[in-house]
């Protein structure tokens, strides 16, 4: 989101009298970063930390569910397209 289009949204919410607080911002580069207080807690790949939480979510569907419809879905996983995202105001 441009900064204006930020703004925009914290003032809507604003008007329904919402709290919100701005945790973070997107960028074109493939990272996670995490501060608290300053202080960088986690930086890493995001393709590396999505590895992590799609194996963990194959495992327990694989309880869950037919287990070769499980499968399918592993193998297709990183071939999906993310939404895009935009607003109107």
């Amino acid at each position: 989101m441009h900064e204006r289009d930020v703004r925009k949204v914290l003032e809507v919410l604003d008007s329904f009298h919402l709290r919100s607080t701005l945790i973070g911002e997107t960028t074109e580069e493939k990272k996670i970063r995490v501060t608290y207080n300053l202080q960088k807690v986690l930086e890493s790949s995001m393709v590396v930390l999505r590895e992590w939480w799609e194996e963990t979510s194959y495992h327990i569907e694989r309880l869950q569910m037919n287990s070769q419809c499980a499968e399918e879905e592993r193998k297709n996983i990183f071939d999906r397209k993310g939404p895009s995202y935009s607003s109107s105001f």
